[in-house]
């Protein structure tokens, strides 16, 4: 199939903004889109995603919450069943695959984290659950060290891997306070051991609405460069704006830190809450409709030295109107947010992520009973870095 090229020429705006990093400038680059359609399998329902080269091939990796699997597609959306069975041997029941290269984690259903190596050949633990199967496999100190760290975590919201540490959001429990299931904040670890656990500190405590942005699949960590980056959704009764906060290493010993860095652009400062219930085959078909009636922010991507952000917005007709905001040299002086750019898709859920050059979208359907979604096709997409 030849793939239809689609340009897409921002729109202008120029808006003040109060923080230096929030005013919005005129087009600056073009969006050049094509879509791929997937070929056999295709996901019922995505989980999570991730770019990867597997022995020199560039392949697309879709965990399948649904049917418990992970599909590899090439450049063409055609299957890779070598990767599906080398994998499915390694990850019997994938939850999650982030990161790339030799610092590829996936989790799985039992809340074991296993590093994968980039060749679908081998796999070790990171996180395993008690008496496990992995436990085996490392010394007992080691064993106890990331059990604890496994334990601390509690449940994951969201995660990714950003270079050579883990960057993500959840309940970190004390072991002083075990009790404690609701000290949510967000930390730092280093990809080759887990059990190095860093709280981030900096923005103050979400609250429920908040942290439940984080569990409904948006993509709120990512990287740019070396940086990290985190978006930090803020509802109106919080009062303070939503805003992209920067990892901040610390210096002389200190610990690192989330220091502010840009707030959202104009209509995305605040995100509406989420009244659905989020438990049950029946709660996400309820869920995603409701999603479908929101504007809120769905992504962050990085890209070379940029950062884009992916919203949306719902159209009078029913349509889901699909934007992305870009934002460049995030890693000196910072800049302007460029947009909006209408991304062309009539996609009623998108599932975006970046290999740090290109930007891909899985373009799924209405969430039926008890939660499958139609994903036929990915859109893609070439900016500058």
């Amino acid at each position: 199939m030849n793939p239809r090229l689609l340009t897409i020429l921002g729109a202008s705006a120029l808006v003040a903004g109060v923080f230096p990093h929030a005013a919005l400038a005129g087009p600056a680059f073009r969006l050049a889109c094509h879509r791929v359609e997937l070929k056999g399998s295709k996901p019922q329902h995505i989980a999570s995603s991730a770019w990867l080269v597997i022995q020199g091939q560039q392949r697309l990796a879709v965990v399948d919450s649904a049917m418990n699997r992970t599909l590899f597609y090439d450049l063409n959306g055609i299957p890779d069943r070598k990767a599906e069975t080398d994998f499915s041997r390694l990850v019997d029941l994938p939850a999650a695959l982030k990161g790339s290269g030799a610092n590829l984690i996936a989790a799985d259903a039992r809340n074991s984290f296993l590093s994968v190596d980039k060749n679908l050949t081998s796999v070790s633990p990171k996180l395993p659950l008690p008496g496990g199967s992995g436990t085996g496999q490392v010394e007992k100190a080691q064993a106890k060290a990331l059990l604890d760290a496994r334990y601390r975590l509690g449940g994951l919201k969201e995660w990714s891997v950003i270079d050579n540490q883990v960057v993500g959001f959840g309940p970190l429990r004390r072991p002083a306070h075990p009790e404690n299931d609701s000290d949510y904040g967000f930390f730092a670890a280093p990809a080759a051991d887990l059990a190095d656990i860093t709280d981030l500190p900096g923005p103050h405590a979400l609250n429920k609405a908040e942290r439940d942005y984080f569990r409904i699949g948006t993509e709120f960590v990512a990287s740019s460069g070396s940086n990290s980056f985190v978006l930090v959704p803020r509802t109106q009764e919080h009062g303070e704006p939503s805003m992209i906060w920067k990892v901040k290493s610390g210096e002389n010993g200190a610990p690192s830190r989330l220091v502010p860095f840009a707030e959202l652009p104009e209509g995305y400062e605040h995100v509406p809450q989420i009244t659905s219930r989020m438990g049950g085959p029946q709660g996400v078909e309820v869920l995603f409709a409701e999603l479908e009636t929101l504007k809120m922010p769905v992504a962050l991507l990085g890209q070379g030295e940029s950062l884009s952000l992916i919203v949306r917005e719902p159209g009078p007709d029913g349509q889901t109107s699909w934007r992305l905001y870009r934002m460049s040299r995030v890693n000196t002086t910072g800049g302007e947010w460029q947009g909006p750019y209408d991304l062309p898709t009539a996609a009623r859920h998108l599932h975006p992520l970046s290999n740090g050059s290109t930007l891909f979208f899985l373009e799924g359907g209405r969430v039926s009973y008890p939660g499958v979604e139609d994903v036929n096709s990915v859109l893609v997409c070439n900016t500058p870095s």
